[in-house]
C-alpha cells in the first residue's frame, strides 16, 4: 500500500471514527478516492437541540424537511462524498436513513424556496458544497445548483429549512455529528 492510499485509508477511518463517537465530522477532503458513506445528524448553529429531518417520518419522498427535537430515523441521514471541487471543496449528498435525498423543492435557484426529500437522482439540486478552508466545527452547506445556503427559518421544533442567500447568520452554519 503506497504513503498516499495509507493516508487516504486513514482520513475514511478518522472520520467515520469520529462520526461514530459524536464528533463533528471535520476531515479535509480526500482528492482522487470517495470517502466513506457516514451516518450523521445535521444541527443548526441557532438550534442546536433541534435537527433536520423528514417529516412525517415514512419511507415516502417529496416531504418538506423540517427541524424536531429528539432522536429518531427521520434525523439520520447518511452522507456521502460525490465530488472533490478542488480549493478544498467538496460535494456531498445526505441521503435519509428513511428513504431519499436531501434536494430543493423543484430544483428552484430561489431564495426562499423549501428543502425536501425526493427520489435519488444525482443532480447537483441535491449535492451540497462544503468548503473545508473555513471554520470547521460549524458548515455552511451551500447547494450546488443554486449557489444558495441551508437556513434553519426559526430555532423551534416545525421550523422549515430554506435555501437563501448567504447572510453568515448562526441560522445558517450546521453541526454534523454521527447519528
Amino acid at each position: 500500500m503506497s504513503a498516499i492510499s495509507r493516508v487516504r485509508r486513514g482520513a475514511a477511518i478518522t472520520a467515520v471514527a469520529a462520526a461514530m463517537a459524536g464528533a463533528a465530522v471535520v476531515a479535509g477532503p480526500m482528492s482522487g478516492a470517495a470517502q466513506a458513506a457516514t451516518n450523521v445528524r445535521i444541527s443548526p448553529q441557532n438550534a442546536p437541540a433541534t435537527s433536520m429531518a423528514k417529516s412525517p417520518p415514512s419511507s415516502a419522498t417529496g416531504i418538506a424537511v423540517l427541524q424536531d427535537t429528539g432522536v429518531f430515523l427521520n434525523q439520520q441521514w447518511t452522507m456521502q462524498q460525490v465530488a472533490n471541487l478542488g480549493g478544498n471543496r467538496i460535494a456531498f449528498t445526505f441521503t435519509s436513513r428513511s428513504g431519499g435525498c436531501l434536494d430543493v423543492n423543484g430544483k428552484s435557484l430561489q431564495s426562499g424556496a423549501l428543502l425536501m426529500v425526493k427520489a435519488c437522482d444525482g443532480s447537483f439540486s441535491q449535492q451540497w458544497i462544503r468548503d473545508f478552508s473555513v471554520n470547521a466545527t460549524f458548515l455552511k452547506l451551500e447547494n450546488r445548483n443554486s449557489g444558495l445556503i441551508a437556513t434553519a427559518d426559526g430555532s423551534t421544533s416545525g421550523t422549515l429549512i430554506t435555501q437563501r442567500q448567504d447572510s453568515s447568520g448562526f441560522n445558517q452554519r450546521w453541526s454534523i455529528f454521527g447519528a
